[in-house]
């Protein structure tokens, strides 16, 4: 999945298309990350499909994360900027799996390649503080604006007491920077034209399935 500072690049430029409460919808679009590592929980949140990472040899056809079954399920809240941000990060993570992870993290027989897994991560960090500059993202402002969303239960999938979490992982984020910016396992530019295509078919998608028209 893509990291958090990737996915609200992508929100950020998504925004800019249509008249939206930002604050909700960048809210809405780390929602699904809020429980932060526990699988089976994130199994439920990113509404994954009945396929595994590991068990899929060939994904050509395959759908990891059913971002239609969670517009189905809220399709009456949908035109809520908040539910509109989970869609995106559900579509996002779609993209990221076949585009990114299988490409850096499959062999050509589709397993896991194990022994990168410490340089997936490492690179998440790095490509933190790279795509911070490139879109200039002011995450103190954009959390601050989080801040003010009052949420009660409007997503069954996420646990209210789990947010809080985000606005803490993103100030230290924020705050993080290196000396060495070398990625070991990405190429970055991979990963900037993923943030640009990606955010081209989430609007795409919104368009196609009448969500929201533009500014």
């Amino acid at each position: 999945m893509a990291s958090w500072i990737i996915h609200l690049a992508i929100a950020v430029k998504v925004s800019d298309v249509f008249d939206l409460n930002n604050n909700r919808f960048y809210l809405g679009n780390l929602l699904p990350d809020s429980t932060l590592g526990r699988r089976i929980i994130k199994e439920k949140t990113h509404f994954r499909t009945e396929f595994s990472f590991d068990n899929i040899s060939n994904s050509t056809d395959v759908k990891y994360y059913d971002y239609n079954k969670f517009l189905h399920k809220y399709q009456g809240k949908i035109f809520d900027d908040l539910h509109l941000g989970y869609f995106a990060h559900l579509f996002a993570d779609e993209v990221w799996a076949h585009k990114i992870y299988e490409k850096y993290m499959r062999d050509e027989y589709g397993n896991k390649k194990l022994d990168q897994q410490s340089n997936y991560y490492h690179d998440y960090d790095i490509l933190n503080e790279i795509v911070f500059k490139k879109y200039d993202l002011n995450v103190l402002e954009i959390l601050n604006g989080m801040r003010t969303v009052h949420l009660v239960n409007e997503i069954d999938e996420i646990e209210i007491d789990d947010i809080p979490r985000i606005y803490q992982s993103l100030t230290q984020y924020s705050k993080e920077t290196y000396e060495d910016a070398t990625l070991v396992l990405f190429d970055e530019e991979d990963i900037l034209e993923f943030i640009e295509y990606t955010a081209d078919e989430i609007v795409k998608a919104i368009m196609d399935r009448g969500l929201r028209e533009k500014k």
